[in-house]
């Protein structure tokens, strides 16, 4: 077993810091695994979470990305956690060093045979390419609902703003602005929108959940890459803009009975 193995870079750079992070958590495992029976299970706890939060981003970097398979890598996704939620239950059975360590060569299997033998097709297409908008509004991101597509045209120029202001050096306070008013734009479209199912007497529950989520998701990544805003944006807002777009708006606001 060895835990210096690092997963290739993706060139999605959100993706490549939590692989860092990933690998990280093993080696402390691996550290605790001689003998400190508590904090090894602690720190494979804490691989789990990290896990199913890394697991999360990428499903949505990879929706927005357009891959046909993104259900299919969901899947995929969810048989790893099984397995890891398997050895998260034979923690307190694990009595042997040997047998710790038989556990620390699963999570790096179960990270590195999935990043590279599953994942590395996809990593061209999450690459960002600074001379490009990272998110080039077309036909595909309307819904046909006129102020739904002004709304989201809105939040798009604010990322695209955000992903040029990022790569300007000592601009914390403006790049903070601009991530507040994204926040805040963000809310108020999400509100507009429930209020709108809201009276056309649809159901509003499942779309409102994950407006909380999404909101959530991105408030604590904005916290976690907090001194490289660009990680964010280019990496993972562009993709969380068009995800929910193409899945939830497209399903409640495409063919809507208003122009």
């Amino acid at each position: 077993m060895t835990t210096s193995r690092t997963v290739p870079a993706s060139g999605n750079l959100l993706i490549d810091h939590q692989h860092g992070q990933l690998t990280e958590l093993i080696r402390k495992a691996a550290q605790c695994a001689r003998g400190d029976v508590e904090h090894f299970g602690l720190a494979v706890l804490a691989f789990r979470t990290a896990l199913a939060g890394h697991f999360a981003v990428e499903g949505i970097i990879f929706r927005g990305a357009g891959f046909a398979r993104a259900e299919e890598h969901d899947a995929a996704h969810a048989v790893i956690l099984a397995r890891v939620d398997q050895v998260v239950q034979t923690l307190s059975d694990l009595a042997s060093s040997p047998e710790r360590h038989a556990i620390i060569e699963e999570m790096e299997r179960i990270l590195f045979d999935h990043e590279l033998l599953e994942d590395s097709g996809y990593w061209e297409a999450i690459r960002h390419h600074p001379t490009q908008p990272v998110v080039a509004w077309d036909a595909s991101l309307e819904t046909g609902l006129s102020w739904v597509d002004d709304q989201h045209r809105h939040l798009v120029a604010i990322i695209n703003q955000l992903s040029v202001v990022a790569t300007v050096p000592r601009q914390e306070t403006i790049i903070a602005e601009l991530m507040e008013r994204f926040l805040r734009h963000a809310r108020q479209h999400f509100a507009a929108e429930e209020r709108q199912l809201d009276a056309w007497g649809r159901t509003v529950s499942a779309h409102r959940a994950e407006h909380v989520q999404l909101l959530e998701e991105v408030e604590s990544l904005a916290l976690a890459v907090g001194s490289d805003p660009g990680m964010l944006v280019d990496h993972y807002l562009r993709f969380w803009m068009i995800d929910h777009i193409r899945t939830a708006d497209m399903q409640d606001f495409a063919n809507s009975p208003l122009p």
